[in-house]
């Protein structure tokens, strides 16, 4: 198994152990509040939504983890400054949800995290498709920011007002951004499907490899390996 394996299946594990950890606890919550007499005690409630939302993060965190995973492996660059931002983008939300820092902190905080998902988008899709479907990345990627630069505008501006306004504008663009995202998916599968290109570092050059060529060579290695012991 490769560390690019590896890694996305302990990812993988993290992610779905919080989400079968936050089902049962939204369930217990919301049995909690639909109970005629309180099964648990107010400050229990409150510590169990933090913990709610401390798993979402998490869960959220490891999506984002994936769709860099590939770059963190082959210590790319800008792969790695994505798995930073994620992280602080993650530390930051947790400090916000246990201290219960808001205002100036908590807008920071969604700053950074609209600029961490569109970063991490385009470092995830431009190492893994290059220029294939190039157009299709352009709109997805251009979707995304006005999605996300119209929802910041609201919570860090404070403009309920302006977010209820414009709540239709809003969807389809996310809808469009969604729709797009998906399109991208599949022209993704359908490339790693016909071969997925490796890159090696030799010197300052790079050699590009198609899977099947990567792993013969791996393979090739370790025949030689075996034949020196």
């Amino acid at each position: 198994m490769t560390l690019n394996e590896k890694l996305k299946k302990i990812i993988t594990s993290v992610s779905i152990a919080c989400v079968i950890a936050a089902g049962l606890i939204a369930i217990l919550y919301l049995v909690n509040c639909s109970a005629d007499g309180k099964i648990i005690a107010d400050s229990l409630s409150e510590l169990l939504v933090k913990v709610l939302l401390t798993l979402l993060v998490i869960f959220l965190s490891g999506l984002f983890l994936l769709n860099a995973v590939d770059a963190i492996s082959n210590k790319n660059l800008f792969g790695l400054i994505s798995a930073g931002l994620i992280g602080v983008s993650a530390v930051l939300f947790l400090i916000s949800i246990w201290s219960g820092l808001q205002g100036a902190y908590l807008n920071a905080t969604v700053i950074i995290a609209a600029i961490t998902i569109l970063f991490n988008t385009l470092v995830g899709n431009t190492l893994s498709m290059g220029k294939n479907s190039l157009i299709i990345q352009i709109i997805s990627y251009v979707a995304l920011a006005v999605f996300e630069g119209m929802i910041v505008y609201a919570i860090v501006g404070g403009n309920s007002d302006f977010f209820m306004d414009n709540i239709f504008t809003i969807l389809i663009i996310g809808i469009i951004w969604a729709v797009f995202a998906i399109i991208l998916l599949f022209r993704k599968k359908a490339l790693n499907s016909k071969g997925a290109t490796a890159t090696a570092s030799i010197g300052n050059n790079k050699v590009v490899l198609t899977k099947q060529e990567y792993q013969a060579l791996l393979d090739r290695i370790k025949e030689l390996e075996e034949q020196l012991k």
